[in-house]
């Protein structure tokens, strides 16, 4: 997967604005194929480098896609 070698090129280099972008589209593809666990950890492993830089912007869009996960895993406490 395209999505994954990225992660891994960005992660070896130190750029952690292009992993968790490349980990956000990781958890979008995983979402659209139904696959709502690989697509959480996706996004939360993005919200965590989001996170730490403080990028707000970034941060309420994967809060919103972690959202729509649980809703999707019927984890509506989260």
């Amino acid at each position: 997967e395209l999505a994954l070698r990225e992660v891994e090129a960005y992660r070896a280099i130190g750029h952690d604005y292009g992993e968790a972008r490349a980990l956000r589209s990781i958890g979008i593809d995983a979402r659209s194929i139904g696959d709502f666990t690989r697509a959480t950890t996706a996004f939360e492993e993005s919200l965590a480098l989001h996170r730490r830089a403080n990028r707000r912007s970034s941060m309420v869009l994967l809060l919103a896609d972690l959202s729509s996960n649980s809703g999707a895993l019927g984890d509506f406490g989260r």
